[in-house]
């Protein structure tokens, strides 16, 4: 999988910027992870560890939005930290890593995984480095593909190089871990080939129409994308 996303680091992201509809999800993305990682008014700054930092789509809005004491992120692709670090952004710190411990010095506030989980096929030993890096009361936020989606239909017959999620397994596994207060909300119902191809203002808003009327009417476990958000206790 490192050997994967090394061939892909120099224009890994770039999706997100081919068109409208892309820079929409792009958009949904990040402002509902803002959302779920907004602290309360006068709490101290946050440390965020960010598993799968990729180009460092995610982390540069959170650094630019939260009050952020310190915000690391890590990555099995060796050659894409090596890009990341030559855009130098200001208050990320980057690691290498193979997927087993990581060398932080301290346990952080918050550990985030967006679009991440999908690749990984030992989920359990996943979620445990997670835990292992949360302070108690930390946040864990995780976002993943259902495997009831269009698209876990779809992957019964034509199969992906990604992982498709049960979010009632996952639900269970982070609660056997120690977590708690485990909220899951759906961010997308249409497949991101919908979005790619919605290039004009009047077409997108007929997309975010029907997503919002599918939000209504279609319970989170069969949306695209869900966002997990618990608590470790």
């Amino acid at each position: 999988m490192a050997e994967y996303f090394d061939r892909r680091a120099p224009t890994y992201g770039s999706w997100f910027k081919q068109s409208l509809g892309n820079r929409t999800v792009d958009n949904l993305e990040k402002e509902a992870v803002l959302r779920l990682l907004m602290p309360p008014s006068g709490k101290k700054k946050l440390t965020i560890l960010e598993i799968g930092v990729g180009r460092g789509r995610i982390a540069r809005y959170l650094l630019n939005n939260l009050p952020i004491e310190s915000y690391m992120g890590v990555d099995i692709s060796r050659r894409m930290i090596r890009t990341l670090k030559k855009e130098k952004i200001k208050g990320l710190k980057l690691i290498w890593y193979k997927g087993e411990r990581l060398p932080l010095k301290r346990r952080m506030d918050s550990v985030i995984s967006i679009r991440q989980i999908k690749y990984n096929q030992n989920l359990a030993n996943q979620l445990l480095l997670m835990k292992k890096n949360l302070i108690k009361n930390g946040i864990l936020i995780i976002e993943f593909p259902s495997c009831y989606s269009v698209s876990g239909i779809r992957n019964l017959f034509i199969k992906s190089s990604g992982v498709l999620v049960d979010p009632f397994r996952l639900k269970k596994a982070v609660k056997e871990l120690g977590f708690t207060a485990i909220i899951m909300e759906p961010l997308r119902y249409l497949p991101d080939n919908v979005y790619a191809l919605t290039n004009g203002k009047t077409m997108l808003t007929v997309v975010l129409i029907l997503e919002k009327w599918l939000r209504k009417i279609l319970p989170y476990w069969l949306a695209k994308s869900i966002l997990l958000k618990a608590r470790l206790s």
